[in-house]
């Protein structure tokens, strides 16, 4: 009796159910900015877009905004960044970014205002850089082998790093995705950063001229506010675990009516001697 009441009770939940598709829902468009501004190179990549309905499958071609108002202030000078069709960004022909210099960034389009502020960090100079050898198994017969790069660091900055393939033709080297970021206070007891930039597992250690001949190395300094980003940019990934950062929201530095990101850097590219 007790089995037929739960079948019965059963069929009455599952038949009462409704199914109910929601063709659109409320959301607040808003503004969204990404853009880095680099010594010694073009400002030609300000990408601004718009948020796009949740049920709207996401297009570049629909999110990107060819209208806004951009301008762009250096060292006191007001720029206006122009639309470029073929990079779907905005740029000024002739700007180039100059290390140390604070930038300001305003966008307006309609009713909405974004702003940020960032500065180009001084370029870092690598006073050497060393290799680490260490056997990974207990007969001896692997290696485990790490590069480091050693550097006084700059103040209000943070680092990345990795290495660059260059055994690949130009259009295909193939650069590392860097994994750690360091800030200024990151220092050992000489007062300097070591910053791991390469890793190597190897059974022959002549091997060692393999790296110096086909690899180069690179540090990436930014302005400190790139940290928060570079924490939180991975948001959503599955492969978090209970300690990660999964759940936590994208950290930018625009303020207003929208996200965006907006970040100095200068760049050092150096090799194993």
């Amino acid at each position: 009796m007790q089995k037929i009441l739960i079948m019965i009770l059963a069929i009455t939940v599952f038949s009462c159910e409704e199914y109910v598709v929601v063709d659109d829902l409320p959301y607040i468009q808003t503004l969204v900015i990404q853009g880095i501004v680099q010594h010694n190179k073009k400002v030609d990549s300000i990408k601004i877009t718009r948020t796009l309905p949740p049920l709207q499958e996401y297009s570049e071609d629909e999110a990107i905004i060819k209208d806004a108002e951009v301008r762009f202030i250096a060292s006191g000078r007001i720029y206006r960044l122009i639309y470029d069709s073929q990079t779907k960004a905005y740029k000024l022909e002739g700007l180039f970014g100059v290390r140390g210099l604070k930038y300001d960034l305003t966008v307006i389009w309609k009713n909405d205002t974004l702003r940020a502020t960032t500065f180009i960090p001084d370029t870092v100079i690598v006073d050497s850089v060393y290799q680490i050898i260490q056997k990974s198994n207990e007969d001896g017969s692997a290696f485990n082998q790490k590069i480091y790069a050693r550097f006084k660091p700059q103040h209000k900055t943070v680092y990345i790093g990795g290495f660059i393939d260059k055994s690949l033709p130009p259009d295909r080297q193939y650069r590392s995705t860097p994994y750690t970021i360091l800030r200024n206070t990151d220092t050992a007891k000489d007062g300097k950063i070591h910053f791991p930039v390469f890793e190597w597992f190897t059974n022959d250690l002549k091997d060692t001229n393999q790296i110096k001949e086909r690899y180069q190395f690179y540090i990436e300094a930014y302005d400190e506010q790139f940290y928060d980003y570079f924490m939180t940019r991975y948001e959503g990934n599955p492969n978090d675990d209970i300690f990660g950062t999964k759940g936590r929201n994208i950290k930018g530095n625009a303020t207003g009516s929208g996200f965006g990101i907006f970040y100095g850097k200068n760049e050092t590219i150096f090799q194993l001697k």
